[in-house]
This record gives C-alpha cells, structure tokens and sequence, in this order.
C-alpha cells in the first residue's frame, strides 16, 4: 500500500479518527470552476476520500469529481439538467434549496439556485425537519421529479422534490474526542484545529501569536451569544469561516439589516434569523443600513441579554454575532479617530460597542496567500462544526478562578468577556478541560487584551467613565497583579511625536467628531496681495465663520496687538487645515484661528506642543465648547504638554480621568488676550503698540528705499495729482482682440507646456493683444510668468514696465521674515527680465511716482497708480489677481489664469521652506512638496510632478 506524504501530526490523526480526516489540498483541487461552499466538498471527499492510501484517495478523487460532474449543477447548465428532470422523471441534483411561504397562494414554494427554478413543489415534512430551509437555505443531495399534470391556481408547476438529504455528516461522539484528545500535545491540536480550517499552522511566517488570533475566530462557533468584531485588510480570511466552512452560520453581506429579517415578524410571528443559526456573521459590515433606530436597540440588547421583545413576548436565542470589515492603516486610524470608525455611525456609540466580548487585531495576520493553504490531513470540516456544535454544552466559565482572579477596577461586563472568551479558547483547544496554569495564563491575558482593546476604543469615543477601568488579573498563588495593554495602543502611546520646533503660523488644534478626538493642524500663509482670504483643507461651513470672526477681530483690534497698520490690505491670506482626516468643523476652532492669523501677520512664534479650542466672540470672548473629553483624550496620546480651553469649561476639565489632568497642563481662558499670552513664545504682552510702517509717524523724515531705481524711472503724477484726477474720465482701453467680441479689456493668460495661451475673458476664445507694453505687477513676478515663458519669444521686442509702487513694495518685503524670500524671487525675475533688455530682446523700465508704496496704502490707491500707469503707457496690466479687473474696469487686464500643475508636469522651482523630510515650493498658486528636500530653503530644483490635488491647492513632486 502506497501511503500519502504524511508529517507525524497526519499519522497520529489517522490512527486516531479514521474516516473522519481529508487531505485539504484536494478541496483546492475540486474547488476551481464549482461554486460550493468547503463543507459540501468536505462531505463528498470525506465519504470516498478519507484514507492514507494513496490508491484509494485517487479512486475515490476520481468518484467525486464524476458525481460532481453529473450532478452538481452549475448555472451555465440548468437547462440541460432540467431537459434531463424532464425526460427521465426525476433526476439527482447537488444544489442549494431554499423555501418560501408565498401567503396569497397558501403554498410553499422550493428555489433551486444553481438550478434557477424558483417554484419546486415540496413535501411540508421537509420543512418541519429542516426549518433552516426557510432561513438563507441548505446545500443538499437532491432528487428533483416532474410531472407535467402538476397546476397550481391554473400555473403549470412541475418540478416537485422527490428526495432531499441535507449534507452533513453524521452525529459525532464528544466523548470520544475528549478521550483522544490526551492523545496529542497542545501545539498538535492546534495546529490539528487550523489545518482543518485549511491553514497551515506551521507556515513558517506564522507567528504563534497569530495562531491563537486565528483561534479566536473559531470562538463563535462554541459560545452561545459571542460577540466578535474582525477589522483588518482584505485577503486575511476574516469571513472564510462563516462563508465556507460550517453549515451552521449565515454570512450577510453589508445591506439593510431589519428587525424582522433578525428577530421577528410581528405580522407572521416567524422568529429570524437569530432563532434558526448558531452564527450570524455581517461581512463589510461598513456597508451595514439599518431601516430603522428600533433595530440597533433590539440588536444591542440581545447582544447583551441573549432574548428579544416583540410586542408582549420575550424570546430567547443563542446565536453568536460577528462584525467583520476592513480596516487598513492602524497608526492612521488611531492618529485621526478611533479603531471602531469603518463601522456604520449608527453603531459608534458606547451603549452598543460595549457589548462586543473580543476585538481581534486582523491587521496583525497576513493575507492568505497560495502556500499558507495546508496540503496535509485536517478533520472534515462539517465533522468539525458538529465537534464545535457539541462542545457549546459544556461550561468553563469558571476556569480562571483555579490559579487567577480578575483585577477589581473590571467592570461586570469586562468580567463577563474575558470569561467567555477563555472558556472558548478551552473549548477549542482543551475539550477535555486539561490545561496547565501557563497555558491558561497565556488564553486569560489574550482575552484581557481583546476586551481591553474595545474600552480603550471607548474612552477615545468621549466615555470618560472607562477610564476609571483596569484591565488585570492577580496570580491566587504569588498574589501578584498583573496588567496587560493592547499592543497597538502602546505602540502609539510610546511613539516619538514630531511636533517640532515653535513656528510662525502653525498650530495645533483640538477637533471633536462621530469619531473620537483629533489633533489638527492649521497653517497660514500670508503673501503680498489685495486683502484676499483663501480657506483649503476641506473646511466645513461653521469653521470658516469661525476663521472669518478671528480675522475680523483682529482687523479691528490691529493696533493693538502690533499688527502692520494696513496689513489686512496689502496682503493675502491662505488658511489651511492640514493632516486630518476627518471632516473640519465647528465653531471651537475661533481661538485657533485668530492665534494662527496673528502669529502669521507679526511674525510670533507659537509654541509647539501646546494646543488650544475655544469659541471666539467679535469682541475676543472665549466661549465654552464641547468634546472636552475626546480632545483632551487626542492631545494626550499626541504628547501635548498644554491646552487651553475656555473657562467655562472648567468643570468639563475637573471630570476628566486623572491620568490626563497629570500629564497635561489646563490653562483658562476667559478673553483672547489670555489665550495669546499663553500661546507665543516669550508671551504675548498686550499693549497698544505703533503700527510697524516703513514711515515713523514721529519722524518726517521716511526711511531711505531698499532698492534704488535707476535712470530708466520715468517719474508719473504724484499723490495729489492721481486724488485729483479719476482714471474713469480717460477713454476706456481695449487692446485685446477676440474673433467673437471684437474689441474687449479682459483676457487671460496661462501656460500650457511651456507656451503661452491667450483666451477671452467673456467667451473663451483664443484672443491677441494689439499692444506691445506690458505693466507687471508683484503677483506676477513672485509667480514668475516672466521665467515660465523665457523659452518662448512672447515677450521679445515687447515692453515691459515695472510701476515704482511694484518695485517699492517688492523692496518692503525685506522687513518681513516670512515675505524675504518672495522679495528674493521677485528680484530674480526682475533680474531676468534686466538680462533680456541688456540682450536687446525687450525695453525694460520703471514708471515711477513720487510717493511711497506706504503711503499710497494708506490712501487706498496702489491699484489705481498702476491702472494709470498702464493708461499713460497705452499697456496691457499683467496680474495673478483675479479682482484686479472687477476693481479698475478701465483698463486692459491679463489675468494670470494659473491654472493647477498637471501630473508629469517637469517644473523649475525655487524651495521656500519645509515641512518635516520635505521641502515646500509655490508654483501656479499651489503649495509643491519635494520629497526629501528638508534643509534645501532657497535651491532652484528641477522637479516631475507627481500627484495634484486641487481641493487642497498642493501637489506632490520629486526632483529630477
């Protein structure tokens, strides 16, 4: 006799179960091409197949995959297998059956699937004995007759069932595997348990952590109502049991889930689903709906009573419940909410997730590829679920209390968990009941760590009660007390927050959502402009009102807090909300918001482990807010050392656990003022101070210019003479030329592929410009259109013009820190534009006035010296304002379109800054990160664009 290849584990299970073994690498043979779940395979393999011979496993491989090929019926062949039904009488089909009352007709009907039949008349004897039939179905060995005289309410209905035997094995004796089970070592049963689920427990990548994870899978099928949530990455298995291996679960996938399809009808008074399996599994549960809020209550009280009212009836069930989904990027996930998120919102609450006995970290097992697929001798399957089945009689609640006893800070229900989930370990692995202290050890704090991992859900959920609970156990014998943690919260606890050195307009801030508490972070970036505000991020509408009361607050209180006289009007503003992956809401984030704009508009630095929530009044009150609990709980776990929250919401603070009030410092605000002492480095003394101008109110005499013009300024109007004369009065310029408009004074400009493109302003239409000037203003030079179209000869034989007021502000910038590098590119560009001209390529001058920069912002008149500039010169402005126009009709604007970089866009950049390993860049109004380039600040790089994202106005790139 030829033998199969067999490790010393398939010998002792051959010699100790005969007839009840398979090789499961002959299920991967028969599964290709057939439809069925594990267990129909297992039972027909089982039958013919369960032997170490060799010759008999092929002969009786052959005979099943014959019986197969005559019998079971695929969907493709259905007719075929009904023209047989029909012309032989009856015909023996391996198929799932399922049954329906259809009331108005008083009848029970029988479905085929594979068949496609959906009006199969049966015997209600059939039903009576196997009521799951009316409950999702059974796979079964079926005889299908016909009869053409068959009609029912004048249908012709003549397929009827002759025969039906469900497939499942025979009864099993528990006894007798308890008594064989002292037979093997506990690794060998283990591994025994997971080669009959199909896996190879000895894989080498399986780490005998992940074993026993994969255990606790199997822990619904042995304990009466078990709740079980699964969340990891596809391809780990998590559903492969429920779906595959028992006949004795249901696996729904997403969808509506009903009180009626669960629990009960109350118009039939058919109990559901609950009543008809021992395991009710819920596949992508993120795809879950419930049609009602009736639902979850029922659901979560029979999650924690095991029984159900429907009307005045209370009905017990035992089914287990499991929630399986998917969940990805764990660090990600805790950074930015909880590990309960991928769950509908309906069940993000503490009353129901409380209920949950163990969470399994999914995203610790690896997906199951080809060779983690056992080839060796398992039990069969269905042998299997009958074992499971069995063993739900027996009780080792009690077996912890032999060596241990459970820490006193548990909660009833933590207790009631942790000893279900150890008495299933036992079950399945020991159903004998013989294990040694160690081994119970090792099953106790596996089990204190899977409930412990829901609570510590929980207290990121806003439940400042769980943080009252500890998660130990006390050796009876040493009485030591030890505590177990959940790895992954360790992990994120103990891990290295970057939150950097203090920085100017950069801050942390405090959000509260559905789910959980986040840290946020809320950047400004201010440039010279018009007094335009941007907002990105994904702001929702009550935190841009939020932003909008800071900016109006500080606008009317600039003196005060050292703020340039007409700051709010010379420059541009881009709020944005960066690294937070949930939705950006609430008016909390007014204190934020007003801090982060002041920091940008003085240059302050903010302290870089501090954060802060608040709601901010017109006249710098801070209001109370809520979801104290979840921020505080996000700043911990986030390394932050201070919050400031408003004084009203002192007692909100007094409730919190005394674990966070011990790591972090609370300051109260009452008033913005104590807010801004708190925040900026070296403090934040309040006091009015003398607007920072380039001219000393106290001294008549301005400061000398940073820049100095040379002879080609050809002086313009002074101040008074521009007050004195309106641009409107001159005839209005059009010198762009559209095809469809005729004559018009808008149009844009943008850059495709390194070629200028010229289009209409009011159509669209590509347009010429029938002028050869060009008046620049500094958003054109910091966005260096000039250098974007150097490889082209659009500006050859052009004028460009340079108004003083450009020059002077460009020259302004040198005062500022933030705006010292935009001065750096703008003189690039004007240098640029300077080695054109000395080339004889273009005329290059400056068209000056005899005021300041300064001054002209303080009479509100830079826009307009330039639109006269442009009018005296007969040019077309060049601007990146998209208002310019809108303000000064009367005259001929080109608008900078700037349209968003494209993906594999290759660009010249210049690095201004960083953010963390990478370097920030402007190109086309969009904030570029280069990977890598950290301490590059000022290096020109050539770089491909690789990622653009529109909403948030940046783009990622690498350099080339």
């Amino acid at each position: 006799m030829e033998n199969c290849d067999l490790d010393e584990l398939d010998n002792k299970l051959s010699n100790s179960f005969p007839g009840r073994i398979v090789k499961k690498d002959l299920v991967h043979q028969m599964k290709s091409g057939i439809n069925v779940p594990v267990y129909v395979l297992e039972y027909l393999l089982g039958k013919y197949c369960s032997s170490t011979d060799k010759k008999i496993v092929d002969e009786g491989l052959e005979y099943v995959k014959e019986m197969l090929s005559k019998h079971y019926c695929r969907p493709d062949e259905s007719e075929k297998i009904k023209s047989y039904i029909k012309e032989k009488g009856k015909y023996k089909v391996i198929d799932k059956i399922k049954v329906r009352l259809v009331e108005s007709e008083n009848q029970y009907w029988g479905t085929l699937s594979n068949l496609g039949i959906n009006y199969v008349n049966i015997d209600e004897d059939y039903i009576k004995k196997y009521e799951k039939l009316l409950e999702g179905g059974i796979w079964a060995l079926i005889d299908v007759g016909y009869d053409d005289e068959i009609y029912h309410k004048g249908k012709h209905r003549p397929f009827f069932i002759q025969n039906l035997k469900p497939i499942q094995s025979a009864t099993i004796n528990i006894e007798e595997i308890r008594e064989k089970r002292k037979d093997f070592t506990r690794d060998e049963w283990l591994s025994l348990i997971l080669r009959s689920v199909g896996v190879e427990a000895r894989h080498e990548d399986m780490t005998p952590r992940q074993r026993l994870l994969m255990i606790l899978r199997l822990l619904p099928l042995v304990e009466n109502n078990y709740n079980l949530i699964e969340l990891g990455p596809r391809g780990t298995g998590k559903s492969f049991v429920f779906r595959e291996m028992t006949p004795f679960a249901i696996l729904i996938s997403g969808g509506k889930t009903t009180v009626s399809n669960l629990f009960m009808h109350m118009g039939t008074g058919k109990v559901g689903l609950v009543g008809f399996w021992d395991v009710i599994a819920f596949d992508e549960v993120a795809g879950m709906r419930f049609t009602d809020a009736e639902t979850v209550q029922i659901l979560r009280d029979y999650m924690e009573l095991g029984s159900f009212s429907r009307g005045k009836e209370e009905i017990s069930a035992t089914a287990s419940l499991v929630f399986n989904g998917n969940i990805d990027d764990v660090e990600k996930t805790l950074e930015y909410g909880h590990l309960f998120s991928p769950l509908p919102l309906e069940m993000q609450n503490s009353a129901f997730l409380e209920r949950l006995h163990c969470y399994v970290p999914g995203w610790e097992l690896n997906k199951l590829k080809a060779d983690y697929f056992t080839d060796h001798y398992g039990f069969i399957v269905d042998y299997l679920s009958e074992i499971f089945r069995e063993s739900k009689k027996y009780n080792f609640l009690g077996a912890i209390d032999d060596y241990f006893e459970l820490g006193k800070k548990m909660s009833t229900r933590d207790v009631r968990a942790v000893r279900k989930t150890v008495a299933g370990i036992i079950k399945i692995l020991h159903p004998d009941g013989n294990y040694t202290k160690e081994e119970l050890r090792e099953y106790l704090e596996l089990a204190i760590e899977m409930r412990y991992r829901v609570i510590e859900q929980l207290k990121k959920i806003g439940g400042s009660e769980y943080w009252s609970f500890h998660h130990s156990y006390i050796d009876r014998e040493s009485s030591v007390e030890e505590f177990v943690e959940v790895p992954e919260i360790v992990k994120f606890r103990s891990r290295t927050v970057e939150l950097g050195e203090p920085k100017m307009g950069r801050i942390y801030g405090l959000a509260a959502t559905g789910f959980g508490g986040s840290l946020m972070v809320l950047e400004v970036e201010s440039m010279p402009g018009r007094g335009h505000m941007k907002m990105t991020g994904g702001l929702h509408k009550t935190i841009k009102e939020s932003i909008n009361t800071a900016y109006d607050f500080l606008r009317a209180n600039y003196e005060k807090y050292g703020i340039e006289r007409n700051y709010f009007y010379s420059h541009d503003i881009h709020f944005q909300a960066v690294e937070i992956a949930i939705p950006k809401e609430g008016p909390s984030a007014g204190v934020t918001s007003a801090t982060v704009i002041l920091s940008a508009a003085t240059s302050r630095k903010i302290k870089s482990d501090l954060a802060m929530t608040g709601e901010l009044t017109i006249h710098g009150e801070v209001l109370p807010v809520g979801g104290i609990n979840e921020k505080a709980t996000a700043a911990y776990e986030n390394g932050i050392k201070t919050i400031v929250v408003p004084k009203k919401n002192q007692k909100d603070v007094e409730n919190l656990s005394q674990e966070i009030r011990d790591k972090i410092r609370f300051v109260f605000a009452e008033h913005i003022d104590d807010v801004f002492k708190e925040a900026f480095v070296g403090g934040m003394p309040v006091e009015d101070k003398k607007p920072q101008n380039q001219f000393d109110e106290e001294d008549d005499n301005p400061k000398e210019p940073l820049l100095k013009t040379e002879e080609e300024i050809e002086f313009g109007p002074t101040i008074e003479e521009v007050e004195m004369e309106e641009i409107s009065e001159n005839p209005q310029l059009k010198l762009i030329s559209c095809p469809s408009c005729n004559e018009v004074s808008l149009g844009y400009i943008d850059v495709e592929a390194s070629k200028p493109v010229l289009s209409c302003g009011y159509c669209g239409q590509k347009v010429e410009i029938r002028t050869d000037k060009f008046v620049f203003d500094s958003n054109v030079l910091v966005n260096c259109l000039f250098t974007d179209l150097s490889n082209t000869d659009f500006f050859t034989g052009k004028t460009i013009i340079i108004p003083e007021t450009v020059s002077d502000e460009i020259n302004h910038w040198k005062n500022d820190e933030k705006k010292r590098l935009l001065n750096k590119i703008a003189i690039e560009e004007i240098k640029k534009i300077r080695e054109s001209y000395d080339q004889g390529k273009l005329t290059y001058k400056i068209r000056g006035t005899e005021a300041s920069y300064n001054e002209l912002l303080e009479k509100g008149r830079p826009d307009k010296i330039i639109a006269r500039d442009a009018q005296k010169e007969n040019a077309v402005i060049v601007t990146g304002d998209k208002d310019f126009y809108s303000v000064n009709p009367d005259v001929s604007v080109l608008i900078y379109k700037n349209s968003p970089p494209k993906k594999n866009e290759i660009v010249n950049i210049t690095i201004t800054g960083y953010y963390r390993y990478d370097g920030i860049a402007y190109y086309k109004g969009y904030k570029i990160i280069i990977g890598g380039y950290r301490d590059m600040k000022g290096a020109k790089v050539k770089v491909k664009i690789l990622d653009v994202f529109p909403n948030e106005c940046s783009a990622f790139a690498n350099a080339i």
